[in-house]
């Protein structure tokens, strides 16, 4: 067995039937608070308990190795475990109109991250698949925009993790996906990477198996292969995807091999008598956390929280459904007053929304208050008057849910939404920190997770195109999608291809724009309609745990 430590680049490493089953709401449903996590279900209370004490441990392992308090932010995780799959089948993603074929999920959100599983036994123990889950949330707020084929492979690859006398064993050999490829043989490389979530070789049963496999396979050699030899390529590897640069090319430069040498050196590495696995120290036994007690919820408390996993998966008409049953059963219950007021507001029934929020103004979550802001920024003339038309009774009321939201998400720096309460923030507040009025309303928040702080085109000619350019830095060509502005910074985020990249920059005017093109009149904050086409020039960021490619150097705009 091979000894050695980690490294951060291992961390790199819905319904078929009507929405609401009034058997469902009544079953038993429990809750236990751990440190980290909140676990729901109704699975026995025991399986909730091992559940949430295996998951601290995991946490504690992703901590010691990044050396940081990793995701201990305002944005919390909730764990629903289901007592069996049938249970389970209602509330998984649809794929072609038929519940998707998967053990679980990990779903991200802006106001609460899920992960959903059943802990009925089956092939593979369900702490596996809570494992498998949960390092999907650390992949992506390490590494977010990782490729399909080495996110599901880490995953893998951490999902064997297991915990005994003080020590951790990571990346243990799964018998079958050995058998599987050693039987079947191995998709081209170039048919793995192009893989997608809407590939049947990602939901099919038959196909699905082999992907998984190989990606967990393709994830070990790298990592542990040669004496982990690869891992500072795979570093590499990540570095230049992440600038945008094409799998091919990122792969051939990084690992110095074309994929045929790769395909080779991984087949001979599956058929090996025996593959390594590491060992990490594990400070804490499943013991310390043995004190946990399961609570009951209520029946409304159980509907709110899988209506609110069916409205963090867009399916927005069957959340409706779960929370009009919580509502109907505990009018008063804040947590689904709020999250039926933001449903609202994406289906611009705002004087609706309203009433709810109002009812949620107890509300622990940041985005309610967000919303409610938003809300009243509409009510006259809708949303289009500077701060300074509003009445003062008004403009109280928007700057109180605004501080409100901001104070309740502390830790939520980055995020767009606390961008944008911010910047809206300055527009409402009195005295010398006042913004121009000419800086306008609230956006209007979108169905997905990020927001945006829209500005109207400046008309202060004392920041035109700049002819001026600056040498050095990478390059990458693409369209840019939208400019947020936040105190002295800025954030670029240009589509190259099918990913999303973000730049850090400055100040808009300490940015050296340049154009080739007439129709870039000017540069202002908010959203691009349309897209337009920039060559951007940038000092890369080499954190991969940042959220940013890297720094602005220079923005051109191109034909």
């Amino acid at each position: 067995m091979n000894r050695r430590a980690l490294s951060l680049a291992l961390i790199f490493s819905f319904l078929l039937a009507s929405p609401c089953h009034s058997s469902r709401a009544k079953e038993s449903w429990r809750s236990i608070r751990s440190r980290n996590f909140l676990v729901v279900g109704n699975a026995g209370a025991r399986d909730l308990q091992q559940v949430a004490t295996w998951l601290e441990l995991f946490h504690d392992l992703f901590s010691r190795l990044l050396a940081k308090r990793i995701y201990d932010s305002s944005v919390p995780t909730t764990l629903i475990v289901f007592d069996s799959d049938v249970s389970f089948k209602p509330f998984k993603p649809l794929y072609r109109g038929r519940p998707a074929d998967v053990a679980g999920y990990f779903q991200p959100g802006a106001d609460m991250n899920y992960i959903t599983f059943s802990s009925e036994p089956g092939g593979r123990s369900p702490f596996s698949t809570a494992f498998h889950e949960y390092a999907h949330l650390h992949i992506r707020n390490n590494v977010p925009g990782t490729p399909l084929w080495l996110n599901e492979g880490l995953a893998e690859y951490y999902s064997t993790s297991e915990f005994s006398n003080g020590e951790v064993v990571i990346g243990a050999p799964i018998p079958f996906y050995l058998r599987l490829l050693r039987q079947n043989g191995l998709l081209p490389l170039r048919t793995l990477f192009a893989v997608g979530h809407d590939s049947p070789h990602y939901n099919e049963r038959d196909k699905s198996s082999v992907f998984y496999a190989e990606s967990w396979a393709l994830v070990h050699y790298l990592l542990l292969g040669n004496n982990g030899q690869r891992q500072q390529q795979l570093t590499r590897y990540l570095n230049m995807v992440d600038a945008g640069v094409s799998i091919e090319n990122s792969f051939q430069l990084a690992f110095q091999a074309d994929f045929q040498t790769i395909e080779k050196e991984l087949q001979e590495y599956i058929r090996r008598d025996a593959l390594p696995t590491q060992l990490a120290p594990s400070d804490r036994q499943a013991g310390s956390y043995a004190n946990q007690q399961a609570e009951p919820l209520t029946e409304a408390e159980a509907l709110f929280y899988l209506g609110d996993l069916l409205l963090h998966i867009n399916r927005t008409g069957d959340a409706e459904a779960y929370f009009g049953r919580a509502i109907a059963l505990e009018p008063d219950l804040v947590t689904v007053q709020g999250a039926l007021g933001m449903l609202r507001v994406r289906q611009n029934r705002l004087a609706e929304a309203k009433r709810h929020l109002q009812r949620a103004a107890r509300s622990p979550n940041y985005l309610v208050h967000f919303y409610y802001a938003y809300v009243l920024s509409q009510e006259e003339a809708g949303g289009n008057q500077s701060a300074r038309e509003y009445t003062p009774e008004k403009a109280a009321a928007i700057r109180a849910a605004l501080k409100k939201s901001l104070d309740l998400a502390p830790d939520y720096a980055d995020s767009h939404v606390r961008s944008q309460a911010q910047a809206m923030l300055a527009q409402f507040t009195s005295g010398e920190e006042a913004a121009p009025a000419s800086d306008a309303a609230l956006s209007k928040p979108d169905s997905g997770q990020s927001y945006v702080w829209e500005r109207p085109p400046s008309t202060d000619s004392s920041n035109p195109v700049s002819s001026n350019n600056t040498a050095g830095g990478e390059r990458i060509r693409g369209l840019l999608t939208r400019i947020v502005c936040a105190g002295a910074g800025t954030t670029l985020f240009v589509k190259v291809g099918e990913r999303m990249l973000k730049l850090r920059g400055a100040s808009l005017d300490r940015i050296n724009f340049s154009s080739q093109v007439s129709t870039v009149k000017e540069i202002s904050c908010g959203v691009r309609r349309p897209a337009v086409p920039v060559e951007v020039a940038y000092r890369p960021t080499h954190d991969l745990r940042g959220q940013f490619v890297g720094e602005v150097l220079t923005v051109e705009f191109v034909p």
